[in-house]
């Protein structure tokens, strides 16, 4: 999947997800809870779903970058 397939998916996808999915990108997901007033674990779910419907069931091409200092 090029980066270009990526970004029509993305653009594909709701508003209010491709909201979300930006704003993971700046804040954890408890700031974004608390800053739209939404409960952290809906907003999960729909990043989640977002993410599914872009790189597909795997989610095998999506990498936490907040994660990076950790080493498995």
């Amino acid at each position: 999947m090029t980066n270009y397939d990526i970004l029509q998916k993305a653009k594909q996808l709701k508003p209010i997800e491709q909201e979300l999915l930006s704003m993971t990108y700046d804040y954890p997901l408890r700031a974004i809870a608390k800053q739209t007033g939404v409960s952290h674990v809906h907003i999960t779910k729909e990043v989640t779903k977002a993410r599914k419907q872009i790189l597909g069931e795997d989610l095998k091409g999506y990498k936490n970058k907040r994660l990076r200092y950790k080493k498995l």
